[in-house]
């Protein structure tokens, strides 16, 4: 184990201690059947809607008024980084005499279809029955949808393992994030950049956090790791790449007076996902994550991130220190308006409930536990909390069985949250209640 505090050594569970009840197995159950049963009505021909019924609003100003322009246009977007998601739940769909497997591997095909020259994809591909089906919907070639379709063809490949008509797939990936990266070596700080056509001089916690699990992935591999190493040497190299990435997130972004991950190069902000991403993706090398974790979403009470029972996408203070805007400011997310269709105005100043962060919390959560139950420690603060967290996100499942994106539809620092059911929110609802870690597909449950 590695960089195990001090702090962690006095660390004590119990003074932190919750009273919730298990949902038991039957329920669980049929929540993921729910679930799944939402994301198949999401399913198209090689891809799945990432919102259903929701709309790209737009508006125009009368009289210093923002009005709804209408007829509305139906948002067909399928997100990169959705698809992945729907690829890694389908493989591990437990319904009898399901199809998912093959709506697993048509979604990897059309992405493999779709994949561009450099290892990258854009962020967002239209999915629809329309003759656009398929068209670029945001052309961003940013690395953290790419590195979750590589987790997402790790998984298939640890479903699959004699298969290789994603391997050079994968390998693409490698190549693209180790080209845009700034290697230490060169005099950088080892993080990979944002995407090769914007932001390059932003890097991204979050997408290094993806991308340390994606290497590790197919470090895991030989037979991948030989065919990675046999086009990427030196710099280049998985290991180099990967060392690099490490260094990054524990010694540049990694806060050791609040014992967090910040958001990225020069972002001191605190996004849930240090937490949640960090203990999924980074626990077992650095320690620090899993106790980073435990100390700001079970120790402390109440926890900053809590929100009306599930998580927010940011620490508290983060909201504070946002102003109020129009959604309309994000044309490419849904609006909410008023029964004259007016705009209305959200205070992101206030918290949001975020249901897909709700499920990776739980998540992570399950991996924090089984990490202390093997040093022998109690863990019964954090059962009470993954009890607490996972009764709450499926009590808020729909009958249909989707969940919604967010609750207000705030913006969270980063980017405008929907309202409505989302593949990721219902995906990690899977994940969560299965103890699924998606960045280490298959290797165990938790």
């Amino acid at each position: 184990m590695k960089r195990l505090t001090n702090a962690l050594i006095i660390l004590t569970f119990a003074a932190a201690s919750l009273d919730a009840i298990a949902d038991t197995p039957s329920q669980i159950d049929t929540a993921v059947a729910n679930a799944y049963g939402w994301l198949d009505g999401q399913y198209l021909a090689g891809c799945v809607q990432s919102y259903k019924n929701d709309f790209n609003d737009q508006y125009t100003i009368e009289n210093g008024v923002y009005k709804l322009v209408v007829p509305r246009a139906p948002d067909d977007r399928g997100y990169t980084y959705d698809q992945a998601l729907a690829v890694i739940a389908y493989l591990q769909d437990p319904r009898p005499d399901n199809n998912s497997g093959t709506k697993a591997r048509e979604i990897l095909s059309r992405l493999k279809a779709s994949q561009n020259a450099e290892g990258s994809w854009y962020t967002a591909y239209t999915c629809s029955t329309s003759s656009t089906n398929g068209a670029v919907a945001e052309p961003f070639t940013d690395v953290g949808p790419t590195a979750w379709v590589g987790l997402a063809a790790l998984a298939y490949k640890a479903r699959n393992p004699v298969d290789t008509t994603y391997d050079d797939m994968i390998v693409a990936i490698a190549r693209y994030v180790s080209n845009i990266q700034w290697k230490t070596q060169w005099g950088g700080d080892g993080a990979v950049n944002f995407a090769s056509n914007r932001l390059q001089w932003v890097a991204s916690t979050e997408h290094n956090i993806d991308l340390y699990a994606f290497l590790k992935g197919i470090k895991a591999n030989s037979a991948l790791y030989a065919r990675a190493n046999a086009s990427l040497a030196g710099d280049y190299s998985i290991d180099s790449t990967l060392d690099n990435i490490y260094g990054f997130l524990t010694n540049n972004v990694w806060n050791q007076a609040e014992l967090h991950f910040n958001g990225g190069r020069n972002d001191g902000k605190f996004p849930t996902d240090m937490l949640t991403f960090g203990s999924a993706s980074m626990g077992d090398d650095f320690n620090n994550a899993y106790y980073s974790l435990v100390r700001w979403a079970v120790e402390t009470v109440p926890s900053p991130f809590e929100y009306n029972g599930v998580v927010d996408f940011v620490h508290s203070r983060e909201r504070a220190n946002q102003g109020t805007y129009f959604n309309a400011w994000y044309d490419y997310f849904s609006a909410s308006s008023g029964s004259n269709g007016d705009l209305v105005i959200v205070n992101d100043k206030l918290q949001d409930a975020w249901y897909e962060g709700t499920g990776q919390m739980v998540v992570a959560l399950k991996m924090a536990k089984a990490f202390y139950a093997g040093l022998g420690w109690g863990t019964e603060a954090i059962q009470g909390k993954i009890d607490q967290t996972l009764g709450n996100l499926m009590a808020r499942q729909h009958e249909d069985g989707g969940l919604i994106y967010s609750d207000r539809g705030s913006s969270n620092t980063y980017f405008r949250m929907k309202t409505a059911s989302a593949v990721a929110a219902t995906t990690w609802l899977i994940f969560a209640a299965r103890g699924f870690n998606c960045f280490y597909p298959f290797a165990r449950t938790y």
